[in-house]
């Protein structure tokens, strides 16, 4: 016999973290849910719809009473989901978290490492790449100007641009983060 959608009392958790549930009808007994099962909505108590199989006297939780939409894995940098806007929608003036290159090796404090996800601002656009410009917390060696309004693109207070240009690959972008203020539009992109 199939499966088909029946109500359940569901009871827990239990000391251990584990949740039981039991036909709403009465006609089976107290059995535990399996972890992948568990809605962590749930309240002790709860009677829901769930899919379950019966066949020869044993009773069985089989799942939800619709399937679970399964989603792509995602592809993770650095520990963080890669969210990249489509191309089409990046444009000039947008602030985004992307992977920017060292200068130079001496510049790095982990020798391993080549690069650091940073905030930069898109200055242009050319076929595959972005030519963008960093943004750091600290004006180390002159290296930068602050930004007149920072919060309107979603960065702290103390946002310096650096001046140096980079050019970067689409792959290296990672989110989206917000779009410059008109005042920073203006002195940023005219250059």
């Amino acid at each position: 016999m199939g499966t088909r959608v029946e109500k359940i009392v569901v009871s827990g958790p239990g000391p251990d973290g584990t949740w039981y549930w039991r036909p709403h009808d009465g006609s089976g007994d107290t059995q535990t849910v399996d972890t992948p099962l568990i809605d962590f909505d749930w309240t002790s108590g709860d009677i829901v719809e769930m899919r379950v199989r019966r066949e020869m006297g044993n009773i069985e939780l089989v799942g939800p009473t619709e399937e679970p939409e399964v989603e792509e894995a995602p592809i993770l940098v650095n520990g963080e989901p890669l969210d990249l806007p489509a191309d089409d929608e990046i444009e000039p003036g947008d602030v985004i978290y992307a992977v920017v290159r060292f200068g130079r090796p001496a510049n790095r404090v982990e020798r391993d490492r080549v690069g650091k996800r940073r905030p930069v601002v898109v200055v242009g656009l050319e076929g595959g790449h972005l030519v963008v410009r960093p943004i750091f917390s600290r004006n180390t060696e002159g290296r930068g100007q602050r930004l007149r309004e920072p919060n309107s693109a979603n960065l702290s207070a103390n946002s310096i641009l650096g001046h140096d240009e980079e050019l970067i690959t689409r792959a290296d972008m990672t989110s989206r983060v917000g779009e410059l203020a008109d005042a920073d539009r203006a002195w940023v992109l005219r250059s």
